[in-house]
């Protein structure tokens, strides 16, 4: 998979999807489908898909499950692209292996609340 910071074409419909995971909606049959037909239809296997979820979107998008009123229609297409490409410019100027371990354990406690559904694409794709 090439880095995030040149592929950011192919990669938008992909984080446009799975941001719509941490809306803060009730997640039904045709999100999933749709998430899944994009994860598809993109030049990414399932494993490239599921590594842009843990590590692109989620850091970015998990806070809106954590306040009580987040964001449920959509997130900002310009704000999520800013958001990930600022986290991966970061990671690309200080590739410590602290800051990365950090980072990433951050919200891991988090990861259930999408898990589930995550597991329903998955099921969805194949």
């Amino acid at each position: 998979m090439k880095p995030v910071l040149t592929d950011i074409e192919h990669r938008r419909p992909v984080w446009n999807a799975l941001s719509s995971l941490f809306l803060d909606t009730e997640v039904d049959d045709s999100l999933l489908k749709h998430i899944a037909e994009t994860c598809r239809t993109s030049p990414y296997s399932w494993d490239e898909c599921e590594e842009i979820l843990w590590s692109e979107v989620y850091p970015v998008c998990i806070p809106n499950m954590l306040v009580v009123a987040g964001e449920w229609v959509c997130f900002d297409e310009e704000w999520l692209e800013h958001s990930i490409l600022h986290r991966a410019e970061l990671f690309q100027r200080f590739p410590w292996k602290l800051f990365r371990w950090t980072h990433r354990r951050k919200y891991r406690l988090c990861r259930g609340m999408i898990s589930e559904e995550w597991e329903r694409v998955r099921l969805l794709y194949e």
